[in-house]
């Protein structure tokens, strides 16, 4: 792992922070709060985080394989894949519709 790819974990993690969640890096993508493998860790596991980034290019490609090893990795809890762009400030993030409706219900 770079260690750009490891700032941007640590980038991700203080995001959650700054907004009141318990967020932790998981280093080497390590068990998280038993629930499975991710790059951060949120509320003892309430929500599971992968990220990828990217130097210097102008796309990124996830594959369905990241998008369902999430998910299956969370459990009972929220997987998320999160982007960045390098000199972009902006996190992106991709769940699946249901767990956006599920968010949604506890805001609209």
């Amino acid at each position: 792992m770079s260690d750009y790819s490891k700032s941007q974990e640590y980038r991700v993690r203080d995001i959650f922070r700054a907004r009141g969640f318990s967020a932790e890096r998981v280093p080497l993508s390590g068990a998280c709060a038993a629930i499975g493998k991710g790059d951060v860790c949120v509320e003892d596991g309430a929500v599971l985080v992968d990220h990828k980034s990217t130097r210097g290019k102008k796309m990124i490609t996830i594959h369905r394989e990241h998008l369902e090893k999430i998910k299956e990795q969370s459990g009972e809890g929220l997987g998320v894949l999160t982007f960045s762009y390098m000199r972009n400030p902006t996190v992106y993030a991709i769940l699946t519709l249901e767990d956006l409706l599920t968010l949604l219900r506890g805001v609209v």
